[in-house]
């Protein structure tokens, strides 16, 4: 049912045509190898290699080897391309068999190194939303003060299974 109805999503985006496709992650419901096999027989030929994926807490909460089996399926998040002027950067607070989220000193300098060198506006993709309705993340406020230091336009976030736009000093949601 529900591989049908991604399958369905996917192929109306490919029809789009776009360079790119951002995934903000809960990929698999328990992060099981098999429900990585679903999720691949879901994605269009037209969409293979050119989905960016961040890893959800469905991905990573389960098990203590459901980390790796993310990252042999997509790699290591935070990672971050450059795509039609644009900055894009991959973010990974998620924590293994934990919630919240947490971004830690490690990716918060991470972040901020890796937004210093962006040559143009930037969009920070993550799993979790952030801000005053969202605590999700226990040390947002430091990702909130890493983002304004630099030029993101947009976080992209999932998590929260609706459709919200909200600004956030200056950034968009």
């Amino acid at each position: 049912a529900s591989a049908d109805r991604l399958r369905r999503v996917y192929r109306a985006i490919a029809r789009l045509a776009p360079g790119f496709v951002l995934h903000c992650g809960d990929i698999t419901d328990t992060g099981l190898a098999g429900e990585y096999e679903q999720y691949e027989q879901a994605v269009p030929a037209a969409l293979r290699g050119r989905i960016w994926h961040v890893p959800g807490n469905h991905d990573v909460r389960w098990d203590p080897t459901a980390k790796g089996r993310y990252r042999e399926h997509f790699g290591a998040a935070p990672f971050s391309f450059d795509a039609g002027g644009v900055h894009v950067i991959g973010f990974d607070p998620t924590q293994l068999l934990l919630e919240p989220g947490h971004c830690g000193t490690a990716g918060l300098e991470w972040l901020d190194r890796d937004l210093a060198a962006a040559a143009g506006p930037a969009v920070l993709f993550q799993h979790f939303p952030v801000g005053a309705e969202h605590d999700y993340v226990d040390d947002q406020s430091a990702l909130l003060e890493v983002i304004a230091r630099h030029d993101v336009r947009a976080l992209v976030a999932g998590h929260v299974h609706r459709e919200t736009v909200t600004p956030l000093d200056g950034l968009t949601q």
